[in-house]
């Protein structure tokens, strides 16, 4: 019996995902047929199927391409770069990637099949890697007392990628009608600014606890 090579696997079903995001972007989503896809890879149904479950779980794993963009774009950052300007660079990439290479159908349709239960994979899951990336600049920041100690660095990630999920939203219920880096990073410095040092030990009003 032919023994599986794990390598092999991963290069096949990462060309699939490759070629499939490049039809959704090029024909939009929904234009693009399973059949569009097989041609593109030049490959079967038995081999589609025995990566994917279907065209909606294939847009959910659209993140994993999404992570390795931001991964990227991380590794890439300067020697010595604080974890407050790595988070700001960082939200400038991932605003740009999404308006300029991913685009608001294709970002409406994977919110859709997520909103919608139509796949099983979990688009906003804490295992992905730009969760990862999150946590290390966060807990950078924190050494170097640029950012809040008091406010567990799970709970300030969290909370920013919950406010970065509503300038997506917010972006696709308009249509794209801005510009999501110019509006978006703005509305995220913003939420950036309460976890700042210098709020640190800040209480809120007891009618806001």
């Amino acid at each position: 019996m032919r023994k599986k090579d794990p390598e092999n696997e991963r290069f096949q079903r990462n060309a699939i995902l490759t070629a499939a995001w490049k039809l959704f972007r090029e024909k939009g989503y929904e234009k693009t047929t399973l059949q569009d896809i097989l041609q593109e890879t030049g490959g079967s149904k038995g081999r589609f199927y025995y990566y994917y479950k279907s065209k909606a779980e294939l847009l959910g794993s659209l993140f994993e391409l999404f992570d390795q963009k931001y991964e990227q774009t991380y590794r890439g950052f300067a020697p010595g770069m604080s974890g407050n300007e790595k988070m700001i660079r960082l939200q400038a990439a991932i605003f740009r990637f999404l308006e300029e290479e991913v685009g608001c159908e294709l970002l409406t349709n994977l919110y859709l099949t997520q909103l919608e239960g139509k796949t099983e994979v979990d688009f906003w899951t804490t295992s992905r890697v730009y969760h990862d990336i999150m946590t290390e600049i966060v807990e950078q920041a924190v050494a170097e007392n640029d950012m809040r100690a008091d406010i567990p660095v799970s709970e300030i990630v969290d909370s920013v990628i919950v406010v970065e999920r509503g300038q997506f939203f917010d972006w696709c219920l308009k249509r794209g009608a801005y510009s999501l880096r110019e509006r978006g990073l703005k509305k995220v410095a913003v939420h950036l600014g309460g976890f700042h040092k210098k709020y640190e030990g800040f209480a809120a009003p007891a009618f806001l606890r």
